[in-house]
C-alpha cells in the first residue's frame, strides 16, 4: 500500500514539473514573439509616442496662450456690446455710416438707399447710397479721446427653438449687435464714442420727432419697437382743433406731469398719466399728439392693440421697453376687443371684457400693463377712439384715464384759423385775409366738418385764397370723411374688429 502511494506521488511530481516547463516555454515564446513584433513596429511606436508628446505640448501651449489672452483682455481691453433693440444701436449705426472709415475706405460694407433719398428721388439723377458695416465681425478702428477704439458689427448665432401658441416650433432670428473694444479698463473712450453718436443723432434729428411702432412676436421676448422715419416737429399754433379742453390746456397738463416726478414720489402716487381723446375721425386727435411730442421733445411709441401676435406678456414687455418721458399712443382702443355690442341672445350689459380679440391679448392683460405692479411708469399713455361708448368702464376709470378730451367737428372759429394758417405766406394784408377766412367759414356747415376734410378742401386752392373763400364745402359721408382721417396706418385686421378705420 505504501509503495503504491509512493509511486503515485512520484507521478504527480513529474506531471507538475512537466506542466511548469511547458508553461515556461509557452510564456517565453510569447514574450519573444511580442519583442519581435515590437522590434518590427518600433518606427510606428516611436512616431506615436512622439505625436502624443507633441499633442501634450500643443495642448499645454494652447491652454497657456488662451489663459494669457483672457488675462490680457480682462486687464487691458474693455468690451461693450449694444443690442439691436436698444436705442444706442441705431444711434451708433448712423454714426458709423457717417464715418470716412466706413463709407469711403471700408472694404466690407452693406449698401442701402439713403433714408433721405426719397425727398429728392423724383428730381435727382444720381442715387444716394449709404454704407453700413457688414455683420460678419469686420472691425473698424477709430481714435477717440486719445484712445484707440475698435467697432465691429456681428450677429449672435444662437438661435433659440420655441413652441408657439399652435404647438408648432418657431425660431427667433439671430440678434444683431455692435461690439465696442477699447484699450484700458476705463470706459472713457467708450463714453466718448457714445457721446459722439448721441450728438450726431441729435443734430440729425434737429427739428424732428422720433416715432417707433410696435412689432409684436409670438415669443414675447422677441417683441420690440421698430424705428420709423422721424417726423418734422409741428408747431402747436398750427394745430387747430375744436377740443374741450383746448390744445394749450392739454399741453400744459402734460408739461406739469413730466416736471412733477418728485411730487408724485413724495406723496406715493404712481407716476403715470393717462389721456383719452375721443371724437369723430379727422378732428385732430393724432395731430395733437404729434405736435405735443414735438413741443415736449419726447418720442412717440405706437401700440396697435388689435395686432393678432400681441399677447399679455408681449404688451407688458413693449410698455416696459418704452423709455421714461415718452408718449405711448394706442389708437382706436375700441378695436382691440370686438363682438361686444349687438350680441344676439345675450342678457345683461356687455363690455369690452366680454368681447373677442383677434390674437392672444386679454382684457386683464391690458389693464395690468397700464397700471399693474409691473405697469408703465414715467410715461404718458394716450388712448384714442371714435366710439367712447364702446369702452369698458374699467379701462377708462380714474387712475387709468386721468384726463379726457373730446374733439369736435370744426367750429366756424376753427375754420377761420385753419384758413388763416393755410394762407399765412400769401402776400396779402392780415385784415383782408381775415375777411376771406370769415367768408369761407360762413359758407361751411357749422360744426359738421372734420378738420381733415377742411384742410383737404383748401389744398385745392393753396395759392389762391380768394378762390378758396368763394368755394363751398358740403358735408361728406362718414366713410369719405374717414378716408383721410388717420395719420398712422392701422393694419386691416384692426379695421375688421369693428372699431377702427383702415387706410
Amino acid at each position: 500500500m505504501s509503495s503504491c502511494t509512493t509511486l503515485l506521488g512520484a507521478d504527480d511530481a513529474d506531471f507538475n514539473t512537466i506542466a511548469g516547463s511547458s508553461f515556461a516555454l509557452g510564456w517565453s515564446s510569447l514574450v519573444e514573439s511580442a519583442m519581435d513584433e515590437i522590434v518590427k513596429q518600433r518606427a510606428l511606436l516611436f512616431a506615436s509616442a512622439l505625436l502624443a508628446f507633441v499633442s501634450c505640448i500643443v495642448a499645454m501651449a494652447t491652454y497657456i496662450g488662451l489663459s494669457c489672452y483672457n488675462w490680457v483682455c480682462a486687464h487691458l481691453y474693455t468690451v461693450v456690446e449694444i443690442k439691436q433693440r436698444d436705442q444706442l444701436y441705431q444711434w451708433l449705426l448712423d454714426w458709423l455710416a457717417a464715418q470716412r472709415a466706413v463709407h469711403e475706405t471700408g472694404s466690407r460694407v452693406v449698401a442701402e438707399v439713403h433714408p433721405e433719398f426719397h425727398k429728392s428721388s423724383k428730381v435727382s439723377s444720381h442715387v444716394q447710397v449709404r454704407f453700413l458695416p457688414m455683420d460678419d465681425g469686420s472691425m473698424y478702428r477709430f481714435r477717440l479721446g486719445g484712445s484707440l477704439v475698435w467697432v465691429s458689427h456681428h450677429a449672435e448665432i444662437g438661435v433659440q427653438s420655441l413652441m408657439n401658441r399652435k404647438g408648432s416650433p418657431s425660431f427667433t432670428q439671430p440678434e444683431l449687435r455692435l461690439r465696442i473694444t477699447a484699450l484700458g479698463r476705463k470706459k472713457n473712450a467708450v463714453h466718448a464714442l457714445l457721446q459722439d453718436a448721441f450728438e450726431h443723432n441729435k443734430a440729425k434729428l434737429g427739428g424732428c420727432t422720433e416715432i417707433f411702432v410696435a412689432q409684436p412676436h409670438e415669443n414675447a421676448e422677441s417683441s420690440h419697437f421698430r424705428r420709423l422715419e422721424p417726423r418734422r416737429i409741428r408747431p402747436l399754433h398750427t394745430v387747430v382743433a375744436s377740443s374741450k379742453p383746448g390744445p394749450e390746456e392739454l399741453l400744459d397738463d402734460m408739461r406739469t406731469f413730466f416736471a412733477g416726478e418728485e411730487w408724485y414720489a413724495e406723496r406715493g402716487v404712481p407716476y403715470r398719466r393717462g389721456y383719452l381723446f375721443h371724437g369723430p375721425p379727422g378732428c385732430g386727435k393724432t395731430t395733437f399728439v404729434t405736435a405735443a411730442a414735438g413741443q415736449l421733445k419726447c418720442p412717440i411709441f405706437i401700440l396697435n392693440l388689435a395686432e393678432p401676435a400681441l399677447s399679455d406678456l408681449g404688451l407688458l414687455k413693449l410698455v416696459t421697453d418704452a423709455p421714461p418721458r415718452s408718449i405711448l399712443l394706442m389708437e382706436d382702443v375700441d378695436a382691440a376687443f370686438h363682438g361686444v355690442l349687438g350680441k344676439s341672445g345675450s342678457a345683461g350689459p356687455q363690455s369690452q371684457r366680454d368681447g373677442l380679440h383677434m390674437g392672444q391679448l386679454t382684457f386683464s392683460g391690458l389693464l395690468n400693463a397700464l397700471d399693474g405692479v409691473a405697469g408703465q411708469e414715467g410715461k404718458i399713455v394716450v388712448m384714442t377712439t371714435n366710439h367712447p361708448e364702446k369702452l369698458d368702464g374699467a379701462l377708462v376709470r380714474p387712475g387709468r384715464v386721468d384726463f379726457r378730451a373730446e374733439f369736435h367737428h370744426a367750429s366756424p372759429l376753427a375754420i377761420e384759423r385753419i384758413f388763416c394758417n393755410f394762407f399765412a405766406d400769401i402776400e396779402m394784408g392780415k385784415k383782408e385775409l381775415h375777411i376771406l377766412a370769415k367768408q369761407f367759414a360762413e359758407q361751411c356747415p357749422a360744426c359738421a366738418l372734420p378738420m381733415a376734410v377742411v384742410q383737404s378742401h383748401l389744398m385745392q386752392f393753396r395759392d389762391d385764397p380768394k378762390a378758396a373763400a368763394n368755394s363751398t364745402l358740403a358735408v361728406l359721408s362718414d366713410d369719405h370723411a374717414m378716408s383721410s382721417a388717420k395719420q398712422f396706418v392701422i393694419p386691416r385686421g384692426a379695421a375688421k374688429c369693428g372699431g377702427g378705420e383702415e387706410e
